[in-house]
């Protein structure tokens, strides 16, 4: 089974894990998503190295900008913000390699979009 997660600090509130295991099960992917809830940085490598199946987090705070530096491979929006909201696990050679991903600021162009389209005075 694959596991995915949400990996932050006080993470209780979050309903996360409930909607993505129902669609895993929905869809019949034999998946489960936890919650990895760390109260300090030190503690999520051992997650990283020693969750058998691990194949990708979502990083809410505090470790967003923490984490930049723990992985292996940072994409474009990484490198320029300094910030981690996806992990791709990948193995290779009996190996885990950590490739971080910022789909925030994609989101973001994508929510504010039409809104310059409508209001060519932004001109962005």
């Amino acid at each position: 089974m694959d596991i995915y997660g949400l990996l932050g600090k006080n993470l209780s509130h979050s309903k996360s894990p409930e909607y993505y295991n129902n669609r895993f099960k929905e869809n019949k992917i034999d998946a489960e998503y936890k919650l990895f809830d760390v109260q300090s940085v030190d503690e999520i490598e051992q997650i990283l190295r020693n969750t058998p199946n691990l194949k990708g987090l979502n990083v809410t705070i505090p470790y967003k900008r923490a984490l930049s530096s723990l992985l292996d491979e940072k994409s474009f929006e990484v490198k320029q913000t300094g910030s981690v909201n996806t992990i791709k696990i990948i193995s290779k050679h009996h190996n885990k390699h950590a490739v971080a991903y910022n789909t925030d600021i994609h989101g973001f162009e994508i929510s504010i979009k039409d809104i310059i389209k409508k209001n060519p005075v932004l001109g962005l």
